[in-house]
């Protein structure tokens, strides 16, 4: 049995703030003039693109399915699918008008939301709501999900047959969160701080070791040409201080990730994942100098 979503303005809303990005990017990059910001709006502009282009698609290809007492969450035209027994859920509620909570991951406001939420006294819930007048939570033991179908009533017969009751529990959050000894959160971070250490001590070495030139390239414009020239000194100093930035971001991407495990460790690591995308512009940036402009 298919289900159909509740159709919002979920689409035309994810298409504005697509297009309202791009412009606003389609502005800055007339006012920007230096080659580091220019290729840091590239990447930025790319990796909303394709962020909001995946939730847009996903909130036109959504369905849900019953099939066999579960229910099949699925998008991208099948592609990706998502199966919960509901005999294994342990409870429900239902509910409508603004969606209360805090955003871990995906896009949304308080008429839809795809993607990870912290709902109030729910807790942490994959939302597939595309429409706030009929949300269907339903509780896992891992984790709960949200659907905004047109006509729950058959999937309500199937959780009352299995004697599901229709509250949930209110979430306990997690006093405790050790992600240092995660491995999957271990790896990026080493990664990260590798490329700071390097990004600090190459432009350092070469400079006491006499191997800068006794003038460098500063700054640079967005087709990579000098603005400004100086003192192989004052360059080492630059790219180290670009270093000490990208630690600072690390640090931030660090606690946030903190804060965010203690309700999903998953979306916990993305955060890592742009402070590597940033700390990877900037030493293949630094590179690109070195050997353009330094040997």
């Amino acid at each position: 049995m298919i289900l159909k979503p509740l159709r919002g303005m979920a689409s035309i809303y994810m298409l504005l703030i697509t297009l309202l990005t791009n412009a606003f990017m389609g502005v800055i990059f007339k006012l920007v003039n230096t080659y580091l910001l220019y290729v840091i709006l590239i990447v930025m502009i790319s990796m909303v693109n394709i962020y909001y282009l995946y939730y847009f698609i996903m909130s036109l290809t959504l369905s849900y399915k019953l099939k066999d007492n579960k229910l099949i969450i699925s998008y991208f035209w099948n592609l990706r699918k998502m199966s919960l027994d509901l005999s294994k859920i342990k409870g429900y509620m239902k509910a409508s008008g603004n969606i209360h909570g805090i955003k871990l991951s995906g896009v949304g406001n308080d008429k839809f939301s795809f993607g990870r939420n912290i709902i109030d006294k729910i807790g942490t819930t994959y939302m597939f709501v595309t429409s706030n007048n009929n949300i269907l939570y339903l509780k896992t033991e891992e984790i709960c999900y949200a659907i905004s179908p047109e006509d729950d009533s058959e999937v309500k017969r199937i959780l009352i047959e299995c004697k599901i009751p229709d509250t949930i529990e209110e979430y306990v959050e997690k006093s405790k969160v050790e992600l240092h000894k995660d491995k999957k959160f271990l790896i990026p971070f080493s990664i990260i701080s590798i490329l700071i250490v390097l990004m600090i001590l190459i432009p350092f070495i070469l400079y006491l070791k006499g191997y800068l030139p006794e003038t460098m390239p500063l700054n640079f414009d967005e087709s990579f040409r000098s603005l400004q020239q100086g003192t192989g000194k004052q360059f080492a100093f630059k790219q180290m201080a670009y270093g000490v930035l990208n630690m600072i971001i690390l640090f931030c991407m660090y606690y946030a990730a903190y804060f965010c495990a203690k309700y999903d460790r998953k979306t916990a690591y993305r955060y890592l994942y742009i402070s590597l995308a940033v700390a990877l512009v900037f030493f293949f940036l630094q590179l690109k100098i070195l050997f353009t402009f330094g040997f």
